[in-house]
């Protein structure tokens, strides 16, 4: 890795970045970079591809991308914890917030395959990543969930509390962290520069 430049539309989000000496952090839409042109070989995208103006992206990918660049988008949907607790978020996730999830959300549920990607495809390999959770951030993640605040927004009532309550006759001691694994949802492909 000689350089990366890590983009992101929200300077909040870059100002939560952890500093690193080798990452180049930018205030930028991935649809207008500032890039160079033909300056990258490699384009990735985590988790946010499905919010994109994707049309504006692909050119813009096209325009910044050397000749043998790849493109990687990826995602991640619910995670698999203990078939009891994995019931519980199920019911909230796909029951209680359903119909408050916006469109772009159900790009994810449909492992990324319904996206639009007009590159020649490249298949990846699976992966998979893990991460502990007490009680508490669990419910942090929950509150960064667009279908939660979609439904605040639209109830006027937090739908939190109540699937916390369920989820802590499963969970135990609310400090004791638990592994939540993510399945990561890939569409890889060459660019074709402008």
């Amino acid at each position: 890795m000689r350089r990366v430049v890590a983009t992101d539309g929200s300077a909040e989000q870059i100002a939560r970045a952890i500093a690193d000496t080798r990452v180049e952090y930018r205030v930028s839409r991935a649809e207008q970079s500032g890039l160079p042109n033909s300056s990258i070989d490699l384009i990735t995208v985590a988790q946010a591809a499905h919010w994109f103006d994707l049309d504006g992206f692909y050119r813009e990918a096209g325009r910044v991308a050397r000749p043998g660049a790849i493109i990687a988008l990826w995602s991640y949907g619910y995670f698999v914890m203990q078939p009891e607790i994995d019931a519980i978020i199920e019911r909230f996730s796909e029951g209680k917030l359903q119909s408050y999830w916006p469109p772009e959300s159900r790009i994810i549920r449909d492992h990324y395959r319904t996206l639009a990607f007009p590159f020649p495809e490249i298949e990846a390999p699976a992966f998979r990543m893990e991460h502990a959770f007490t009680l508490e951030q669990l419910e942090q993640y929950f509150r960064s969930w667009s279908g939660v605040q979609c439904y605040i927004d639209s109830k006027g009532e937090d739908p939190v509390p109540a699937v916390l309550d369920e989820l802590r006759r499963e969970w135990g001691d609310p400090y004791t962290s638990r592994t939540a694994g993510f399945e990561l949802y890939l569409r890889v492909g060459q660019v074709r520069p402008n």
